[in-house]
């Protein structure tokens, strides 16, 4: 599997996919920090950020919603990873 099929299938995992398979919730995971580090500097953003705000994706997603999870997912990841930034700049 290349980098753009691994990619294309984590985009493609799904809120139930999350919850019952540890390893698709770790791959989408990855997929997220892979992206936001592009954009953002995350070695001073804990690693239980991401995931906490994946977890809230998770658990706020609604069934049958006309949308990929993983865009859905990446709101939630994102603001997760900026407000963390924008606090520790604050110095909150």
């Amino acid at each position: 599997m290349n980098n753009d099929e691994s990619e294309d299938s984590a985009r493609d995992i799904t809120a139930l996919d999350c919850k019952s398979d540890p390893q698709k919730f770790e791959r989408l995971l990855h997929y997220f920090i892979k992206v936001f580090g592009r954009r953002y500097d995350l070695t001073r953003v804990p690693e239980d950020v991401p995931r906490a705000a994946l977890r809230k994706a998770i658990n706020k997603v609604r069934p049958g919603a006309n949308y990929r999870f993983a865009n859905y997912a990446y709101w939630w990841v994102r603001q997760g990873i900026t407000r963390h930034l924008a606090d520790s700049k604050d110095g909150r």
